[in-house]
C-alpha cells in the first residue's frame, strides 16, 4: 500500500506565509530591537520578512488591530480623476491610484517564470500577486504618498533585522524620527549605507527609478529567496517585493525586479492618494 508522504518543511511554511502576508499589511508593526546577530533560522527569518509590507499610521497602543481583509482588486487600469470629499482639500490634478495599476498580471507571471497567479489582492496599499500552486511565491507593488508614507519604515527594519542587518538603538531612534517626518531620503541613504558589504545579504544602491532606490536580495538557503526594490521620490515611497524559489538567481531576480521597477516608476502619478 502506498504511504502518505510527510508535508516538507517548504510546504508547512505556506500557511505561515499566506496568513501573516495578509496580516502584516493590515496592521503597523513597531520598531523592534534588532536581531542580534545574522544567523538567523532560515524558517524564521522567511516568516518574519513577509511581516513588512506597506503600512498605515500605527494603531493607537489600547487600539486592539483590526482584523485583516482582502479583496479582489479589477484588472490594471490608468488611475482615474476622483472629486474631492467635502471639506477636504485635495491638489489640483490629484488622482485616487489602484495599486494594482502599477503591475500587471501577466508581468507579475513573467517575474515569476510563468507561474499561474491567483487574483490579484490590494492590502494595505499593496497589490498582492501570488502563485496558486502553494502560495509561497509572491510579488507585490506599492506607492505611498504624503500623510499615507507616514511610519513605512517600522516593518522594513523589522524585515532586515531578519536579513542579517544589525542597528543599534541610537540609530532606531533616529530612524523614527525621520519616518514619523517623511524623511524617506534620510533612511534610505542610511539603510543602504549601513548594508554596503554586509556578507548576509547582497545589497545595492541604484541611480534610479527616483530620486534614490535600493535594491537587496537575501538566500535563505531553503528554497526560499526574497528581494525587495524600494525607491524615494519626494514625499512618495514606492517599490517592488519578490518571494522566489532557488529556480530564479540572483542575476536574473536583479534585471527582473529593476525592470518591473522601472514600468511602475512611470505608471506612479505625481500626485494622489490610495483609491
Amino acid at each position: 500500500m502506498n504511504q502518505k508522504q510527510s508535508k516538507s518543511p517548504l510546504f508547512t511554511l505556506t500557511a505561515i506565509l499566506a496568513a501573516l502576508w495578509l496580516l502584516s499589511v493590515a496592521c503597523n508593526l513597531p520598531l523592534m530591537q534588532p536581531v542580534a546577530s545574522a544567523n538567523v533560522a532560515p524558517e524564521t527569518a522567511v516568516a518574519l520578512t513577509v511581516a513588512a509590507m506597506p503600512t498605515r499610521t500605527p494603531l493607537p497602543a489600547t487600539q486592539a488591530p483590526p482584523a485583516a481583509t482582502a479583496t479582489q482588486a479589477p484588472p490594471p487600469a490608468t488611475p482615474t480623476l476622483v472629486p474631492p470629499l467635502a471639506g477636504t482639500p485635495v491638489a489640483q490634478g490629484e488622482v485616487a491610484l489602484d495599486p494594482c495599476s502599477l503591475l500587471a498580471p501577466e508581468e507579475a507571471a513573467a517575474i515569476l517564470s510563468g507561474e499561474t497567479l491567483k487574483a490579484p489582492q490590494v492590502n494595505g496599499g499593496s497589490c498582492i500577486y501570488t502563485e496558486a500552486s502553494q502560495g509561497v511565491h509572491v510579488v507585490s507593488a506599492y506607492a505611498l504618498q504624503g500623510q499615507a508614507a507616514l511610519n513605512f519604515w517600522s516593518g522594513r527594519v523589522f524585515q532586515l533585522s531578519a536579513f542579517g542587518l544589525v542597528i543599534d538603538q541610537p540609530t532606531l531612534e533616529q530612524i523614527k524620527v525621520w519616518d514619523a517626518a517623511g524623511d524617506h531620503k534620510s533612511i534610505l541613504i542610511k539603510l543602504s549605507g549601513m548594508s554596503a558589504g554586509n556578507p548576509a545579504f547582497v545589497s545595492r544602491t541604484l541611480e534610479g527609478p527616483g530620486e534614490i532606490a535600493w535594491w537587496v536580495w537575501k538566500d535563505f538557503s531553503n528554497g526560499v529567496r526574497q528581494d525587495l526594490l524600494i525607491w524615494v521620490t519626494g514625499n512618495t515611497v514606492a517599490g517592488i517585493d519578490l518571494v522566489h524559489g532557488d529556480n530564479i538567481d540572483e542575476a536574473t531576480a536583479f534585471e527582473r525586479v529593476s525592470q518591473a521597477a522601472n514600468n511602475i516608476a512611470g505608471r506612479i502619478p505625481p500626485v494622489f492618494h490610495l483609491k
